[in-house]
């Protein structure tokens, strides 16, 4: 089992096919108050040790990670998400994709004279961003809403996303869905314009690394 302290991308490493902590593989540097994570983690440890635990030598032996040989080897945990923790899930991937573009646009902002960046609020569920390059006399412009699928009209996907300013929550080029694996939940990015195939497992830091990127390469900016 592995506890996770800060993003990086252990979906896609060998720790998605262990058990990951705290729940649901969130950060611990992205939790409000940080004990409150750490407690999280050691119940989970606690939770998997004594499922793994019986009378027998050799099963308490393999739920230390040891054999009678001497060797090593990585414990497993099934699990199934609850239609609550997927929704929990979605609501936090939501929130750190709308952190990451309203960080991004101010680093624009501010990148350049050529260049001119908005991020806007439209509720507690969607968000809206422009940027402007200026050095470009036409298709400078590059304009996104992204949208929380919770209460809107759009039944494909968590979280949707159109390449227009204030768009209609009925609208979309691309959206993602909350899924998980016998061990983990993660993003299916559901457009090829994130780059990446529909079944790559993709956590929301890197959902909004990419979307931010194809978002922005539309007014003529990229990054080295």
């Amino acid at each position: 089992m592995a506890v996770i302290l800060e993003p990086c991308d252990w979906l896609n490493s060998p720790f998605s096919q262990i058990l990951v902590l705290p729940k649901d593989g969130k950060p611990v540097s992205e939790w409000t108050n940080e004990n409150t994570a750490y407690l999280n983690a050691v119940e989970g440890i606690r939770r998997a040790l004594a499922a793994t635990a019986s009378p027998g030598p050799d099963v308490a032996a393999e739920g230390t990670g040891a054999t009678a040989t001497g060797t090593t080897r990585r414990v497993r945990v099934k699990q199934q998400f609850d239609a609550i923790q997927k929704a929990e899930y979605a609501e936090a991937a939501f929130r750190t994709i709308q952190t990451y573009f309203q960080n991004a646009c101010a680093e624009l902002h501010e990148a350049s004279d050529q260049i001119r960046a908005r991020f806007e609020l439209m509720g507690p569920n969607a968000f809206t961003c422009t940027v402007v390059n200026r050095a470009l006399m036409r298709n400078g412009e590059a304009h996104i809403t992204v949208r929380h699928a919770r209460g809107g009209r759009m039944h494909v996907g968590d979280l949707s996303f159109v390449y227009q300013p204030h768009a209609d929550d009925g609208t979309s080029n691309g959206w993602m869905s909350v899924e998980a694996d016998d061990y983990n939940l993660f993003l299916n990015a559901m457009i090829d314009g994130l780059g990446r195939s529909r079944d790559e497992k993709v956590t929301p830091e890197q959902a909004a690394e990419r979307l931010w990127n194809n978002f922005v390469t539309q007014a003529g900016i990229e990054y080295e």
